[in-house]
């Protein structure tokens, strides 16, 4: 098959803006920590709200990610009751963050020596507010 000059322009044009995407992206996730770093550079959990003016504010999410150090993950959940170790890790290896914060605290001891925790990308939404 045989692509037309027609086809090959919206080709070319595709491609062009998905290099001004990924470029913005880049931008914006680089600005983004930037804001975050200033406004709120030791983010809690959850969503921390920064007031611009009277009726704005910006809300800053910080998530986090969870993993395990793989290699002594194995002999950690060998500690573990046996109903913990069926739910709190699956099949993925990932954390089941809602099921470990529901585990006994000498359960949540054992495998904290493995739990890998790093924070996720900030989200940030400025909002009206409510008046």
């Amino acid at each position: 098959m045989s692509l037309t000059q027609k086809q090959k322009n919206k080709l070319s044009k595709w491609y062009r803006l998905k290099e001004k995407l990924t470029d913005i992206k880049e931008q914006e996730s680089a600005l983004r920590d930037e804001i975050q770093f200033e406004l709120c550079p030791h983010p809690k959990k959850g969503l921390n709200q920064i007031d611009i003016d009277d009726n704005y504010y910006v809300e800053i999410g910080q998530a986090y990610t969870y993993s395990f150090e793989e290699d002594r993950l194995d002999s950690v959940l060998k500690k573990l009751m046996l109903v913990h170790r069926k739910k709190v890790v699956r099949i993925k290896r990932n954390l089941d963050k809602k099921y470990f914060d529901k585990m006994d605290r000498a359960s949540k001891k054992i495998l904290e020596q493995v739990i890998i925790e790093k924070p996720s990308k900030p989200t940030l939404t400025i909002k009206e507010k409510k008046k």
